[in-house]
């Protein structure tokens, strides 16, 4: 839909248009040099002097006008505000003929008059909502005692049929039904509303929130901003657009989380997923679910955490058959895993790695992230049946699960595994830490093996005294950043093959502790 001006002007008068936020508005403007008769009564013997009296009917801008853009399918309004010394007449005509209208859903056309007066001044704005209007030319007339005047717009409709029950009541036309953020941060309840002198407002628990800073700020479109954000701002929020003609209302739910909480929430919801990307979807794409699940996290805290990612589940296998049991944590800060078969260590070390929380001393740290481990069972057979549990610890909590195998069958001959490559029996799967810390990315395998690291595919070099591979196969790297920030591969290797394992490191910001 168009709108193009046109303004006629008489003399000793002037006049101006503009469009609304909301929609076509025009504002007429008008400037007018009234003439009364009087007579000079200095000489009562003298005759009576006509002497000419001025009033001045003085118009302006209730407000400062704004661009907008006239979507289809949705009214037009136009208005005509007028403020004079006298009591003023609006009219409007299309084409030249005259809109007959009032407040009624039912009629295309409708006009609403305002007005107010007070000490002889008058304020009144005329409005006139066009649904499916008519192409042509729409003008606006203002008239008292003494004078007129009127101010024309060209309206084009290319827009498709609207429909509009009540024209005058507030209406919410954008809004976020439920919103996450984490503790600490700011979040905008979008809840966008348009009308004419609306009332907007916001409660919560059916009490009204008085927007005051520095916790609460209301934008001018309705929109409420809350600050430092805690638990306790958890909930529904209800915004509220309302007039004399009626009420629009949304519920907005906020949920807020704190950062490790996201991450183990995410964690379970995209697990699954994961697994069957790894195994059948591109590197591109897991690129990109690692890079969701990471999202967020630069405000992380070092409150301890340890939590199994899934229990491990019973399995029966045949004589012969191999198996590979994984179990995997989630932790702050960084676990070891080992495992037991009927209540004794048959695989890894509960030694936590102090080389790193030595260097960290007296920093503030992250250090989180997911580990997981893999038991190897390479051919099945009786003496492999019992009881196994997967221990893991950070130093601070210890969690456990336990899984029973059973081999079914007569045991054959299973080659020997003195001869084989090495397999990698506990890796970082992702791990988070600040920029300026030291971070290691665990590698582990079943026997001695040489060890190299790859960063995004090329060789890292271990002599630019950041890089270091640890006796145990664990990467050291000091005072990361985010160009450190990426993909890392261990390869751990000896003259009858090689095994590799991949692991994602996030530098988080620096925080001030």
């Amino acid at each position: 839909m168009l709108l193009k001006s046109h303004t006629d002007l008489y003399p000793l008068q002037t006049r101006r248009m503009i469009l609304f936020p909301l929609s076509a508005v025009l504002i007429l403007s008008i400037v007018s040099v009234q003439a009364e008769i009087g007579y000079d009564q200095t000489d009562e013997h003298s005759t009576p002097a006509p002497v000419i009296k001025k009033e001045t009917s003085v118009i302006k801008f209730l407000e400062t006008p704004l661009d907008i853009n006239i979507t289809d399918g949705k009214p037009v309004y136009l208005s005509c505000t007028v403020y004079s010394t006298s009591s003023v007449v609006i009219e409007w005509d299309v084409n030249y003929i005259t809109i007959q209208g009032e407040p009624d859903p039912f009629n295309e056309d409708q006009i609403l008059n305002v007005g107010k007066k007070q000490n002889e001044e008058f304020k009144t704005t005329s409005i006139l909502k066009l649904c499916n209007p008519r192409s042509g030319r729409y003008t606006c007339t203002a008239s008292n005692n003494f004078n007129n005047i009127s101010t024309s717009i060209e309206l084009e409709n290319m827009g498709e049929e609207c429909k509009d029950d009540n024209p005058w009541k507030p209406n919410i036309y954008e809004y976020t039904p439920w919103v996450k953020e984490f503790y600490g941060r700011s979040v905008t309840l979008r809840c966008k509303s348009e009308g004419y002198f609306v009332d907007r407002s916001w409660s919560r628990n059916r009490r009204k929130i008085e927007v005051i800073r520095p916790k609460y700020e209301m934008n001018s479109d309705g929109s409420l901003v809350i600050h430092d954000l805690d638990e306790k701002d958890e909930g529904n929020y209800t915004c509220s657009a309302s007039n004399d003609f009626g009420q629009d209302v949304r519920v907005v739910t906020l949920h807020t989380v704190s950062p490790l909480n996201f991450f183990l929430a995410i964690l379970e919801v995209v697990r699954k997923d994961l697994v069957s990307i790894v195994a059948a979807a591109p590197e591109s794409k897991m690129d990109a679910a690692v890079s969701d699940l990471v999202m967020g996290l630069d405000h992380l805290t070092g409150k301890t955490m340890l939590k199994l990612v899934d229990s491990l589940a019973d399995l029966k296998l045949e004589s012969g058959e191999s198996a590979a049991i994984r179990c995997e944590v989630t932790s702050t800060p960084s676990a070891v895993i080992f495992w037991e078969k009927d209540g004794k260590r048959v695989q890894g070390s509960d030694k936590l790695n102090l080389f790193e929380k030595i260097t960290n001393t007296g920093k503030f740290v992250v250090e989180s992230g997911i580990v997981s481990s893999i038991f190897h069972i390479p051919c099945a057979s009786s003496k492999d049946s019992g009881v196994y549990k997967c221990i893991a610890t950070n130093g601070h909590s210890t969690v456990e699960s336990t899984a029973e195998i059973q081999v079914d069958g007569v045991d054959g001959k299973c080659p020997s595994t003195h001869r084989t490559a090495p397999k990698i029996t506990l890796q970082t799967e992702s791990r988070f830490e600040m920029s300026g810390n030291a971070a290691t990315l665990v590698c582990r395998a079943d026997k001695k093996a040489d060890w190299t690291w790859t960063f995004s595919g090329e060789a890292i070099k271990m002599d630019d005294g950041r890089h270091e591979i640890l006796p145990n196969g664990d990467l050291f790297i000091r005072n990361i950043s985010w160009d450190d920030m990426g993909d890392y591969t261990c390869v751990a290797s000896n003259k009858y093959g090689q095994s590799e394992a991949e692991t994602f490191l996030y530098p988080t910001k620096k925080t001030v502790a």
